[in-house]
């Protein structure tokens, strides 16, 4: 991340900013002066509070909701897939009612006027059938409502989850002083009011039904039962509405609440962010030194092959190609056999001095191989005309052509 210091708004601590800076900009601390206006380019995840007791203040990552996940550890309130399922059930029976109904007394009838006309092993072993098959397809609706209804709940909430870790026997669950922390803490005072809240709503919504409607129960003395079915029904299915309505209100600021709390507990803190980082993407320290020694390997493999070179294509500085090619072999071409920029083109220029290698400035063409040839690659043929000049003035230096 690049940021200018003066952003920081801090004290630096100029031996952490060193660590954190990237080689090429280490120089920058080494006499701790800095332009306040240059960004420069650091980790701040190196920045980390590195206490193991650090407060969580940060938002779960997404590998630690995974892993909370795997543990069974989910915001789920019972209660809202409870009322959810109540209440679609109850709307269902009240439209489903009559056939319902009306099947079993079709049935009641049917039954009643067999056994009348014939009571025997054959018969009885029909009407258990019938009278099965009859209650399956009067509750079929709300069973199948109940069921589809618990699976879309439960999923709005968690989603698919199957853990075992719940199920697994875990000694801490025994500590007394982790049940006495629960006890003392928001959530039985949250629970207790919710219970509070439920017993009032099925207290008073019935109460004022019945205030109100008690002139009107006279008028069911005298009506047959379908009758009074018929006149209640809708009163009762009204009052379970009003009721069902206000526990939902309940169930979806509980299911609120837990995901609030959920989303509390599995907080980070700058600590735990960085041991994640660690561990899924390794110690930044340790692979910064890692990729330090590959470098290193590799260069000094590179600087092996510069006594090889015919010719070193300059900048003159800043940019050292050396370049090799075999005279008289068919179908080779020139070869890049070590390049570098700065302090490692100045290493190539030494070496080619000391085995006594020609240097050839040409800016463009360096500036080109550098960015579009790496190391072991043959010069392409876009650039023979170039080369062709180059090791025209080698061959012209070792006088194996006349000028």
């Amino acid at each position: 991340m690049k940021i200018a210091v003066h952003e920081l708004n801090t004290h630096i601590d100029y031996d952490i900013l060193r660590r954190a800076l990237p080689p090429e900009t280490k120089k920058i601390c080494g006499a701790r002066t800095f332009d306040e206006n240059t960004p420069i380019d650091f980790d701040l995840q190196l920045f980390a509070d590195d206490s193991p007791t650090g407060q969580r203040t940060e938002e779960a990552t997404p590998r630690r909701r995974e892993k909370a996940r795997e543990e069974g550890q989910v915001a789920k309130s019972p209660d809202l897939s409870g009322m959810v399922v109540v209440t679609l059930c109850i709307i269902v029976i009240y439209y489903s009612g009559s056939f319902s109904m009306k099947t079993i007394g079709e049935y009641l009838k049917t039954a009643y006027s067999n056994m009348l006309i014939n009571f025997d092993d054959a018969a009885i072993n029909k009407l258990i059938i019938d009278f099965t098959v009859t209650t399956w397809l009067a509750i079929l609706p709300v069973a199948l409502t109940a069921t589809l209804a618990a699976l879309a709940i439960n999923f709005y909430q968690v989603g698919f989850v199957y853990s075992l870790e719940p199920l697994m026997f875990n000694v801490s669950r025994f500590n007394p002083i982790n049940g006495m922390s629960k006890i003392f803490s928001k959530e039985p005072l949250f629970e207790l009011i919710k219970s509070v809240l439920k017993v009032l709503v099925v207290i008073y919504f019935p109460y004022s039904f019945f205030t109100q409607n008690i002139r009107s129960f006279s008028k069911f003395m005298g009506l047959e039962i379908p009758q009074i079915i018929g006149v209640a029904a809708p009163m009762l299915f009204d009052l379970s509405m009003k009721i069902l309505l206000m526990l939902l209100i309940l169930a979806i600021i509980d299911y609120t609440y837990q995901r609030f709390e959920f989303e509390k507990k599995i907080m980070m803190s700058k600590y735990d962010i960085k041991q994640e980082f660690k561990q899924e993407e390794g110690d930044p320290y340790l692979k910064q030194e890692l990729r330090r020694r590959a470098r290193k390997i590799a260069t000094g493999q590179m600087m092996r092959e510069v006594p090889k070179a015919k010719v070193i294509v300059t900048n003159p500085t800043h940019l050292s190609i050396a370049i090799t090619y075999e005279q008289g072999q068919q179908g080779a071409a020139p070869t890049v056999v070590a390049k570098g920029a700065d302090f490692v083109a100045l290493k190539i220029r030494e070496i080619a001095k000391e085995n006594d290698i020609p240097l050839y400035e040409n800016k463009p063409l360096a500036r080109e191989l550098y960015e579009k040839v790496e190391v072991g690659e043959e010069i392409p043929e876009e650039f023979f005309e170039a080369i062709a000049t180059v090791f025209a003035f080698v061959y012209r230096q070792k006088g194996m052509i006349n000028t």
